[in-house]
C-alpha cells in the first residue's frame, strides 16, 4: 500500500507546485472588507470598493473606515500605487506559484529604505467569510532599514485568486508584536 501512496502524494504536490496564479482581473463593484487587529491599536475595520479599472490591470479603490479616507490605485492586490515622487513597494508579484521567490526594494528618503523578501511555500485551504478558499501561503519579510539600521518583520500571508485579494496577513513587528489583517466580508461584482 506504501508502495501506491508515495507516488500519489508526490504527484499531488508536483502539481500544487505547478500551479500558477496571474495577478486578479479585479471589476468595478469588486468590495473587500478587512480588519486589523493586534498590536497597541484598538481593533479596526475598513472597506475597499473598485470604483474604476484603469489598463495595464490598474484599478481605483475607494477606501472607507480609516482616519484617511478617500482614492487609492493598485497595481494588484498589495501593491499600493504611490502618488510621486513617493516609491512604490511591490509585495505581490504575479504570476504567483509555489516555490516562486521574490524582492522588491524602494528608498523612501536617502536614510530610510523599505524592503520585502517573499516566497510561495504551499496551497492551502484558509477558512474566510463564506466558507473556504484554496490560497496561495506566502512567507517572508518586511523590512525597514533608517541610517543603515534595519528591522525586520516576519509576514506570512494568503493570496486566494477566487477572493481576488490577500485574505490574511500576519506581521510580527519586532516592537509591537503580532499584527493581523484579515478579510470579514467580500462581494465580487459578477
Amino acid at each position: 500500500m506504501n508502495a501506491l501512496v508515495a507516488p500519489i502524494l508526490a504527484l499531488g504536490a508536483s502539481l500544487a507546485m505547478a500551479q500558477e496564479f496571474p495577478a486578479p482581473t479585479m471589476k468595478v463593484g469588486d468590495r473587500h472588507t478587512y480588519r486589523i487587529s493586534g498590536g497597541p491599536d484598538k481593533p479596526t475595520t475598513y472597506t475597499e470598493t473598485v470604483v474604476e479599472v484603469l489598463p495595464g490591470g490598474r484599478y481605483r479603490i475607494r477606501l472607507e473606515g480609516t482616519s484617511q479616507p478617500g482614492l487609492r490605485e493598485f497595481d494588484g492586490p498589495g501593491n499600493l500605487v504611490q502618488p510621486p515622487p513617493w516609491p512604490s513597494l511591490k509585495p505581490m508579484q504575479y504570476p504567483v506559484a509555489v516555490g516562486k521567490a521574490w524582492t522588491h526594494t524602494v528608498a523612501d528618503t536617502p536614510a530610510q529604505s523599505r524592503s520585502i523578501a517573499y516566497k510561495a511555500v504551499a496551497i492551502e485551504s484558509v477558512k474566510v467569510a463564506g466558507g473556504a478558499l484554496d490560497c496561495v501561503r506566502i512567507e517572508g519579510a518586511d523590512t525597514t532599514t533608517v541610517s543603515g539600521v534595519s528591522i525586520p518583520s516576519p509576514v506570512k500571508l494568503w493570496y486566494c485568486p477566487a477572493a481576488r485579494a490577500v485574505v490574511r496577513k500576519e506581521t510580527r513587528v519586532p516592537t509591537v508584536g503580532l499584527v493581523i489583517q484579515e478579510l470579514t466580508a467580500y462581494q465580487l461584482a459578477p
